[in-house]
Order: structure tokens, then sequence, then C-alpha cells
């Protein structure tokens, strides 16, 4: 018997850049999306990219599944690997199951050591910011099905 799992978060870019931000779009746009048989679980469907901002976008995402949490480290390792590829400084992500209750994940990012950029003289550079590729998460580790 399968059963229904909404799954919904955002990403918050906060203040990146406008090139940094629309590096992002050109990656979520990138993504495949849902069709029937042999699919990712992350799809360019999911997500819904905000045109017009002030103070940094959010970018909220959503779908329903059909029991993503026993399927949740396929889940989270096709998230990250897409996290990976963006600018971000917090992610956070909610799952609703029928079965099993509420789960709540978060990804912050952990900024690189900045001595990496400095000069000889000790002055810092002007370096190109990289995707996000540390962070610290609390959540679900393993699958939440067992």
């Amino acid at each position: 018997m399968s059963h229904r799992t909404i799954l919904h978060g955002y990403i918050d870019e906060q203040l990146i850049a406008k090139s940094y931000a629309r590096r992002n779009d050109a990656r979520l746009a990138a993504l495949p999306n849902g069709t029937r048989g042999n699919y990712p679980l992350i799809t360019g469907d999911l997500f819904a990219v905000p045109r017009h901002v002030s103070l940094g976008r959010i970018i909220p995402f959503g779908a329903a599944y059909n029991g993503v949490e026993g399927h949740w480290n396929r889940w989270r390792d096709e998230f990250e690997t897409l996290l990976r590829t963006l600018y971000w400084w917090e992610t956070q992500v909610w799952v609703e199951t029928e079965l099993w209750g509420a789960y709540h994940c978060t990804w912050t990012c952990l900024p690189p050591d900045r001595t990496e950029f400095a000069t000889l003289s000790g002055a810092a550079t002007a370096a190109e910011l990289q995707p996000t590729t540390l962070w610290r998460y609390c959540g679900p580790t393993r699958n939440v099905l067992r």
C-alpha cells in the first residue's frame, strides 16, 4: 500500500550578488523534469524561482511523493548534490508523512576559511565566490522507515 508524503522547503540565498543568483537560476533550470520510469527525485519542476526581490531571494520548493521517507538517503544525496552547485546560506526542509509523522531538516552554510584568499602581503583579495560545499546538517541521517 502506498502513502503520500509532502516535502517542502526553501533555499535562502540571502544577499548574494545578482550574478550569483543568475547562476543559481541556470543550474535549477538545467535540472531534468519529472517523468515516469527511472526518474530523479530532484527535478526542475520542484522549484519556484522568484524573479523580482530586493533583500535576497528565498527559493521555495515542494512536491508530494509516494513514501519518499523510505528513500530518504537517495533524496538527500540528490538534494545535496544540487546544493553543492548553488550559492546559498541556509536551507530548510519539512517532510510530512501520513504514517510516520513530520520531520524537519536544516542545512546551514559554513563559510570557508578566508585565509586561503590572503596574499603574501596579508591583504585580502577579491576572490570569486564559490558554490556552498561546507554545511552543518540537522535532521534524519538514515531512511526514516526501517
